[in-house]
């Protein structure tokens, strides 16, 4: 009800606008002619009757448009117009014969010697005032459909913008959905590893059993408080590693050997959560378990021209003859892969080769980036180029 109210009010002072500026033009025109003037209260009272009529009428317009509009063309909608202009115009003519019949009381008890289309409203019909109106017709079915456009191209912005902020957000939850379904696929098959490891040790060294089972316990619990987290800290992932490097540790004793050689500038970068452990888990099952010999296995971690470099280095016998990506990728490398390419899609590397003095060697290179806190290199070279300004 308030709506419909403040949509009266709005036509009825539109209305009263027009015919107030018309007013004007009328009042004046008739003290320039020398004759005696008509109150400027005559002149509202002549001009009201026209243009809250075609006031009316505009309402007529826009909903009989409103009525056409849906399914068809501007083009179409224009053409579906020519013939109610010549209608709404004509009656726009009855209308105020009509009014003035009423004003004048020609339409009082007894009096019909006027009738309603005499010959000088006639001739006043097809002597200019029809052309005229005609025109102003033409003004009101011109400014709704210059403003229905502009809404409904708003309207289509708008729901682009929503649109294309939707689709953002169902592939977010999707790159995030497909995320955690990498890592869930890791855990099962790390934990069957891990678990097939402790029974292994249970009855001949329970010791060894109780260490590995507190390490898997602190691995497990880590995954479960940051099962949703994408990214952590390096610092944090070595950490979460060394729990795992543990429990191989008391599994092959000194026939595993380990070299970390992790520069200390890169503990503070971001690193895709968990994504080191799969990579020694396959290097330790391809190489270290299948050797009688011992088996070094190094891991690297360097800052290299903004991008952070991490590797995972053995010194087994290598790749097998004919070794293809698509083929013989396992569980661990595939996953890390597939997760890379969600999280950096255009921005990583990552490549499997023969290390120069024997054994696999897995590379990673990403982005080099921080939880929004500047290394001392960052601050020394933003310090040094503000310096040289």
């Amino acid at each position: 009800m308030r709506n419909l109210t403040r949509k009266f009010l709005l036509w009825f002072g539109c209305c009263m606008v027009v015919s107030l500026f018309f007013s004007t033009r009328i009042y004046f025109s008739q003290t320039g002619m020398g004759g005696p003037a008509d109150s400027y209260f005559d002149a509202v009272r002549q001009a009201m009757p026209q243009w809250f009529t075609w006031g009316a009428l505009s309402l007529v317009i826009i909903r009989i448009d409103r009525w056409i509009a849906p399914g068809r063309s501007l083009l179409q909608r224009l053409f579906l117009h020519l013939p109610l202009s010549f209608l709404v115009t004509a009656a726009f003519f009855l209308i105020g014969i009509l009014v003035g019949a009423i004003l004048s009381g020609r339409f009082s008890a007894g009096n019909t010697s006027d009738r309603m289309l005499a010959f000088a409203n006639i001739k006043q019909f097809l002597g200019g005032a029809f052309q005229w109106n005609y025109l102003i017709y033409w003004l009101i079915a011109g400014g709704w459909l210059a403003w229905d456009y502009n809404r409904e191209s708003q309207d289509r912005k708008l729901q682009a913008a929503q649109l294309e902020l939707k689709t953002a957000q169902l592939e977010q939850r999707l790159t995030e959905a497909r995320l955690l379904n990498l890592k869930a696929q890791l855990h099962p098959h790390f934990l069957f590893n891990a678990l097939n490891t402790i029974s292994a040790f249970v009855e001949k060294d329970p010791r060894g059993a109780r260490q590995m089972i507190e390490h898997l316990g602190d691995l497990l619990r880590f995954s479960l408080e940051h099962s949703e987290d994408q990214e952590t800290t390096l610092a944090a992932e070595l950490a979460v590693l060394d729990h795992y490097l543990a429990i191989q540790r008391v599994r092959f004793e000194d026939h595993l050997q380990l070299r970390m050689e992790i520069a200390p500038d890169t503990l503070s970068a971001l690193a895709p959560s968990l994504i080191l452990q799969p990579l020694v888990e396959n290097a330790i099952r391809h190489s270290v378990a299948e050797r009688t010999t011992p088996v070094c296995l190094t891991i690297r971690a360097a800052r290299e021209d903004g991008h952070l470099r991490l590797q995972v280095s053995d010194d087994g016998r290598g790749l097998p003859a004919g070794w293809h990506w698509d083929a013989h990728a396992g569980v661990g490398l595939t996953n890390t892969k597939q997760r890379l390419e969600q999280l950096y899609p255009a921005a990583h590397q990552l490549t499997v080769s023969n290390a120069e003095g024997g054994g696999v060697t897995v590379e990673i290179t990403l982005p080099f980036r921080t939880n929004g806190a500047e290394s001392e290199e960052d601050a020394h070279g933003k310090n040094s180029s503000d310096h040289r300004r």
